[in-house]
């Protein structure tokens, strides 16, 4: 189609490679990949009428040099657009004939220029554009003699740097216009012919324009400071260097040396004035002392080392902390340049690599000054963007160590640009500036943190944000803290208080006075007030303006609570004021904060696969300067890697950073999936295992038996420590009280409560723990208590004397070892049961000293009679197996305390396991007998489930020997059931608290009137059919928990149970099959979760008196006709988590109304 004139597309796919040059009569071509575009000068030259350009998918692979190459021999161009999101640009050794800038102020991200050798014309002009340019260097322009800046050219441009343009004498005046900029550098060469005249007429520019101060030992004007005819913000500053001859600026160590130089050229200058005309005497005389004046110079004034600098900042250079970071890395740079200069120039480095390796470290220098002149809490609330620049200070040193010098002026870029942040973020109002790299699914939860900030709760409202280490806590808060609607609403009255364990409440309190109060322009040396007049002082303050405080990761020794908790005893004043001022707190913690009144806790969750994966590739992204698409595979194997860093978003950017380096030094992406090495993120973990005390420590340690992200029943977790002879229940000083360590454990973050619907805190039934944590309990059990993992693939970690196994079994034949045996304590089976299959009759002779053997889901058929000489056993877990016989030899096991025999179908048991007197704990169901049970020989018997209600004894006289008996589950009652004669033998049950009656399969479970006499009742879960349930009087009065399961009542269940004065969780699973339920707040006092499920019929709910409510959570799941919620919900203020599963009309409908507004955790899914 060589007749084509116009040809307008977009992101088009060409199947077949472009030959565009050949349409010679095309005048407007819009748009055409950079990929696709013809480069050969020959093709672009026959494109002669060209007169428009558009070009799409430019990025940071672009090849501009070669693409303005083409575009020169384009005689009638006059429009060209470029498309694309270009942020940084370097062109190097183009040598471009034509002036590049009208091309590249097309690009409208641009932020950072530079250019080297890429222009050898004369004269370089930027009109309009660069808008967002912030960074612009050039450097070795050697013809260039003129620059031009029209009027509103690079208006936001931060830094300047002109190197080697030993023509270019004269600067444009527009530079005095530019408001934003903060430096500006000029170095000259006088080996490369820069005249006197030259600097003269530059000096003049400078000092008309700014404060001009000297730099190092190499610079050409000495004033320290002039005054300006236009000031220019302090902040702002020139460096204006004249390069010295190579030997004498890299070799001023050799003192002496030019010391006896310069003295020796003065004299010859003395001696030649006997000959010449004075001026020459004058002029060698000069030079020497010159020369021995800065060498002199530089002794007395050495640059700080890397140790007085973590002196001066109080840094442990041995820690990890960031400032550590960029320190270490200045100094094995420095390292490097002494070195080469010890042995010159081209043994080591060139001297262009030479110079910008002195340009990183003078960034580096600039910020640990800046850094110095902080204070701590200063320093705090610049930590993440510092945290960002010690990365870049990592990468830099990595590339010197590792010989890397081409990368360097890359790496250049990303220092200077992390620098521009971290001094900008510091110059001006105390505020965070996150990066938005890093920061992948969070949207949700700053939506639900800022609903309750924003809300009208008129007092002090204290949250939290609680997670484990490297979750995300402080990432979420600045997210928060720099919200747009948190900074509209407190205005200037924020404060960021990072706390360590060495902080002190007076410290505190000074920081939060400077943060909170220097807009008042109060002068006070609050340093030296004490700690009551800083309360006052503060007290003062907040009576007049309502501010937010966020108190960053307080370390338990700490009182911090102390000045909040004071600020409500001070005086009715004060507690009158904080009824109407609004002022919030939030808190970012691992551990559950007590000694406050929390009004909401945010738990902090992992990220998802999908979450994760985003996050990985904009942490590679970043690194390797460029956008990663991988295909569809490649992403599924990445995701499958990523499973292992459990969604922490600490350890996927470290292992995102590991993998660009492998993508960088050429590995392909098929290899750089096969692996990941967690070691760094481990270590970055491990203060959480330390900090625990030694009872947890070792409840942590034990956790190791437990499968990667396992889900753990609470009674299993206490039942393994206890045979192990840990303490399931120890004594917490916080609260004074007695606690499980699974509460103490999720109160530290080290596990994962699943059923947020629980009474209390401490009842924990379901948890989970963080893979990457799981992994730190195996390596410090391997480590400490003579943990081994043994595997069916080969890869094992064995352990000289075992005295705990985990045994993986896959799909491989597993070879049997019998070495080491004798010492074990516990043996853990994971994976399938070919291993038992193949084990011979003898196998369970060797393990003499076994306590604990768990075969959970191991799929195990069959018991060997042999397992009856494991005579130390004292746990033996055969949950969710195909057993179909428990051996006779069992009921040698006397010192057996825990039988679980669950979800084993039809299970034949012999009776002689029931005559074990050790045993406390029994799980079974539908089990067999071979003899009538003897259940009263079981005198230390604590749990009981289940047993059937025809196995049941009634005698009185049996039932007293069950002194220990505190949860009993019955099943098969039906109809026929005596349940009035099943009661009253429970009520001789002293300690029984839990009670669970099943029925049998689709009979009704008998008239319930007479469960009032089991009233020392806690808990009750009726599962089966009901005809009614028994009135209120009749109910146990002390239940706190009640959950009716497949009951299918015909009645509304709600106007009876609003009656059970304490009632605190009510749960609803195909309990009622009528269409309105009626719930009446006058009643239900202490109803704190409601929990409706299934039911499938329910129409309408209506509440009254809803504004009375305790209620605090609410689930309703798959009751599809029910698609529309009462208005009353929304007058719930304690109301604080909602959550409803419904079809996708009904969630759109429900999210729509708007009733949810005030209810800070919502989840409303189809």
């Amino acid at each position: 189609m060589e007749s084509l004139f116009d040809l307008h597309m977009c992101n088009v796919i060409c199947r077949k490679p472009l030959t565009i040059h050949k349409l010679q009569n095309l005048k407007i071509l819009t748009y055409i990949s950079i990929y696709d575009w013809t480069y050969e000068v020959l093709g672009s030259a026959m494109m002669v009428n060209l007169e428009k350009l558009g070009i799409e998918e430019v990025d940071e692979n672009t090849e501009v040099g070669k693409l303005f190459s083409s575009l020169a021999m384009l005689r009638c161009l006059d429009h060209f657009i470029l498309k694309g999101a270009l942020s940084s640009l370097a062109l190097v050794n183009t040598c471009l004939g034509e002036d590049p800038m009208p091309v590249l102020e097309k690009f409208a991200a641009l932020e950072l220029l530079k250019l080297r050798i890429a222009y050898i014309g004369r004269e370089m002009v930027v009109c309009d554009g660069f808008r967002k340019l912030q960074l612009l260097r050039i450097n070795e322009l050697w013809n260039l003699r003129k620059l031009q800046v029209g009027k509103g050219g690079m208006q936001v441009l931060k830094e300047l740097e002109i190197k080697n343009c030993p023509r270019l004498d004269t600067l444009p005046e527009e530079i005095r216009s530019m408001k934003c900029l903060k430096k500006f550098q000029v170095v000259t060469n006088r080996s490369r012919g820069v005249q006197r005249e030259s600097e003269r007429k530059l000096h003049t520019l400078m000092i008309g324009t700014y404060m001009l101060f000297s730099k190092g030992s190499n610079s050409l004007f000495n004033n320290p400071l002039h005054r300006v005819k236009k000031p220019y913000p302090r902040s702002c500053g020139v460096v204006f260097q004249t390069r010295m001859p190579k030997s004498v600026h890299h070799n001023a160590e050799n003192s002496s040396r030019w010391v006896v130089i310069g003295v020796g050229v003065g004299v010859a200058g003395v001696l030649i004035a006997t000959y010449y005309v004075l001026r020459f005497m004058l002029l060698w005389v000069v030079i020497g002392i010159c020369i021995a004046a800065d060498v002199y110079r530089r002794q007395l004034r050495p640059r700080s080392t890397v140790k007085e600098d973590c002196g001066a900042m109080n840094i442990n250079l041995s820690g990890n902390t960031s400032e550590s970071i960029i320190l270490v890395a200045i100094q094995k740079m420095e390292r490097v340049l002494d070195f080469n200069v010890d042995n010159g120039w081209d043994r080591y480095i060139d001297e262009t690599d030479y110079r910008i390796l002195e340009e990183v470290i003078n960034e580096l220098r600039m910020v640990v000054d800046f850094l110095r002149d902080k204070s701590s809490g200063e320093r705090s609330l610049l930590q993440h963007l510092v945290a960002e620049f010690a990365d870049a200070a990592r990468h830099s040193a990595e590339l010197v160590m590792e010989r890397k010098f081409t990368e360097l002026d890359n790496a250049l870029g990303w220092v200077m640009k992390s620098r521009m942040l971290v001094m900008e973020a510091g110059a001006g109002e105390k505020e965070i500036r996150p990066q938005s790299v890093g920061v992948v699914g969070l949207e949700k939860d700053v939506k639900q943190l800022c609903k309750v900030i924003l809300n009208e709760e008129p007092g002090l409202v204290t949250m939290c944000v609680k997670g484990m280490v490297g979750v995300g806590k402080t990432t979420l808060a600045t997210q928060v803290y720099n919200n747009a609607a948190i900074v509209e609403r407190f205005k200037h009255h924020r404060a960021w208080i990072a706390l360590s364990s060495d902080t002190d409440t007076h410290e505190m309190l000074v920081n939060l006075i400077q943060q909170l109060m220097e807009q008042d322009g109060d002068s006070l040396l609050v340093e030296e007030m004490g700690k009551w007049s800083l309360m006052d002082m503060i007290c003062d303050h907040l009576r007049r303006i309502p501010c937010f405080i966020v108190l960053e990761n307080p370390p338990p020794n700490i009182n911090f609570t102390y000045f909040f908790l004071r600020l409500r005893r001070v005086g009715m004043y004060v507690r009158l004021y904080f009824l109407r001022n609004g002022s919030r707190l939030l808190i970012t913690s691992r551990r559950e904060v007590t000694t406050l009144e929390v009004y909401y806790t945010h738990e902090m969750k992992s990220l998802d696969s999908d979450q994760s994966w985003k996050l990985f590739m904009k942490i590679v992204d970043k690194f390797t300067g460029h956008e990663n698409k991988l295909s569809k595979e490649l992403e599924s194997r990445g995701k499958e890697m990523l499973k292992n860093c459990g969604g922490l978003p600490i350890a996927i950017i470290d292992v995102g950073r590991q993998k660009a380096k492998e993508r960088l030094s050429g590995i392909a992406w098929e290899e750089v999936f096969d692996s990941i090495d967690l070691s760094e993120s481990l270590k970055k973990l491990e203060p959480m295992y330390h900090e625990l005390d030694g009872e947890l420590k070792a409840c942590f340690l034990h956790m190791s038996f437990f499968k990667e992200n396992a889900i753990m029943r609470n009674e299993k977790l206490e039942q393994i420590w206890a045979v192990s002879g840990l303490k399931t229940r120890r004594f917490a000083w916080a609260t004074r009280v007695k606690s499980k360590c699974t509460y103490d454990l999720s109160s530290q973050s080290i596990i994962e409560v699943l059923d947020p619907y629980q009474i209390t805190k401490e009842e924990v039934k379901r948890c989970r723990m963080n893979p990457l944590l799981h992994k730190l309990s195996v390596k410090k059990a391997e480590e400490e208590i003579g943990f081994e993992v043994l595997s069916s693939n080969g890869n094992n970690k064995s352990a000289q004397n075992p005295s705990h196994r985990v045994i993986h079994c896959g799909r491989e034949m597993f070879i049997q070892t019998t070495n080491q045996e004798k010492n074990l304590v516990s043996l853990i089976f994971h994976g399938g049961g070919r291993y038992l299959d193949d084990a011979g009759q003898s196998y369970w002779n060797n393990f003499e000293l076994l306590k604990m053997l768990d075969m959970e889901d191991f799929g195990v058929k069959t018991l060997s009679e042999t397992m009856g000489t494991l005579i130390e056993l004292r746990y033996l877990g055969l949950r969710n197996n195909y057993i179909q016989e428990i051996p006779h030899s069992f009921g040698d096991l006397k010192k057996l305390e825990v039988l679980d025999v669950a979800l084993n179908f039809m299970v034949e048991m012999p009776g002689n396991i029931l005559e074990i007197g050790s045993l406390h704990h029994i799980y079974m169901s539908n089990v067999i007998y071979q003899e009538p049970l003897k259940v009263d020989a079981l005198e230390n018997l604590e749990t009981l489930t289940y047993i059937s209600i025809y196995d049941w004894m009634y005698e009185v006289t049996s039932l007293e020997k069950m002194i220990c008996l505190q949860q009993l589950g019955v099943e098969e009652v039906d109809e026929n059931s005596d349940a009035g004669k099943l009661f009253a033998s429970l009520a001789e049950l002293e300690h029984l608290r839990h009670l669970t009656l099943r029925g049998f399969r689709f009979r009704s479970i008998p008239c319930l009137d007479n469960i009032g006499m089991v009233d020392r009742l806690w808990t009750l879960k009726l599962d089966g059919l009901l005809s009614r349930l028994p009135s209120a009087n009749n109910f146990p009065q002390g239940i706190k928990y009640l959950a009716l399961v497949n009951t299918c009542l015909d009645e509304d269940p709600m106007p009876l149970l609003k009656n059970l004065p304490w009632l605190e969780c009510l749960k609803l699973r195909n309990a009622y099959t009528g269409r309105i339920m009626s719930v009446q707040f006058n009643g239900f006092a202490d109803l704190l979760v409601l929990h409706i499920n299934e039911l499938w019929n329910l129409r309408n709910v209506q509440v009254e008196e809803g504004a009375k409510a305790m209620l605090e959570q609410l689930e309703i799941k798959n009751c599809p006709r029910l698609d529309t919620l009462p208005q009353e919900i929304g007058s719930m203020k304690r109301l604080r988590k909602f959550k409803m599963v419904t079809t996708k009309r009904i969630a759109t409908k429900i999210r729509n109304s708007g009733l949810m507004s005030k209810i800070v955790e919502v989840d409303i899914s189809p």
